[in-house]
């Protein structure tokens, strides 16, 4: 199918234990583990197409097993937490672009004593499990760490979303008034910039807003398209369950979108991410006209 773009996503960990006084003050913190990377399962991956709640709780167990594409929880549950310690977010300015969010989970003193193997982040408390890692150690190679029972617990979870960086191009054809064959290049906008475009993740793979349609040209990953400016009208369609993509439903109304130079291109946040769409050449649209495309946006892992 044209118009469509893929984004990728990763994840990564890092792990400390913490010691606290009598009123909670903290007396010394070790690095138990630092950055490490997960594997991002199939179930999450095809969590995010409806829900926005994959970063809800974090997990800690004890087996060795080896995480698998398809798995649904740890390998040996031990205990989980939603309390957060820190929950921020940004977007990486340069080559590579990414939008990111960390949070910081803390499992209260005890909670997560003993020897500790995998970790987990997901949509619940025992189960659903969206990342999933063997704790590593500073050689990537698996390993054991060791939680005292007078010791808090704090796992940091980095979930980083990439966007395509090269162009989808093909031909769409219309019909009607404006029937015909019209090239088009389909890219990300407003990568690397600070504000809402590129979301707070985590949030469902079906938000959408900022919707245009311009009579400018296209611009740089980093930009968006000039010139005069209408609404449209942009809605997710229903995810299809495993499909790992949303599809959209642009439409232009009788009075939406007559601009003077024709419709030249079209931009929205579709999901987590802003695109931006150019037709060659631009659409003639009038007030006797109604439009209406479908594009698409899908994900896998890095």
């Amino acid at each position: 199918m044209g118009l469509e773009i893929k984004s990728k996503v990763s994840g990564r960990y890092k792990i400390e234990a913490i010691k606290l006084d009598k009123d909670g003050n903290e007396v010394s913190r070790r690095l138990a583990a630092d950055w490490f990377d997960n594997l991002i399962t199939t179930p999450g991956l095809n969590y995010m197409g409806n829900s926005d709640g994959w970063m809800t709780y974090c997990q800690v167990g004890t087996s060795s097993a080896a995480p698998a594409f398809t798995d649904t929880s740890l390998g040996a549950f031990l205990a989980y937490t939603s309390t957060l310690t820190a929950n921020t977010s940004g977007i990486s300015g340069a080559t590579p672009y990414y939008t990111w969010a960390a949070k910081t989970f803390r499992f209260a003193e005890g909670v997560a004593a003993g020897n500790l193997s995998e970790v987990g982040v997901g949509w619940t408390t025992n189960a659903g499990v969206y990342s999933r890692a063997l704790i590593l150690d500073g050689v990537g190679a698996p390993t054991t760490i060791t939680i005292l029972s007078d010791e808090t617990l704090d796992v940091t979870y980095e979930f980083r979303f990439y966007p395509q960086l090269t162009d989808d191009t093909g031909t769409i054809v219309f019909t009607g008034n404006i029937g015909g064959s019209y090239d088009f290049i389909f890219r990300a906008a407003m990568v690397g910039a600070v504000g809402s475009y590129w979301g707070m993740p985590p949030i469902g793979m079906g938000y959408t807003g900022a919707y245009y349609v311009k009579d400018g040209d296209i611009a740089a990953v980093t930009s968006q398209p000039s010139g005069n400016s209408s609404t449209l009208t942009v809605a997710a369609q229903s995810y299809v369950d495993a499909s790992l993509e949303r599809k959209f439903n642009a439409s232009l109304s009788l009075t939406q979108g007559n601009l003077a130079g024709g419709i030249r291109c079209f931009s929205s946040i579709l999901g987590l991410g802003f695109f931006q769409l150019q037709f060659d050449p631009a659409i003639p649209k009038t007030s006797n006209d109604l439009v209406t495309f479908v594009i698409k946006h899908s994900w896998g892992r890095v």
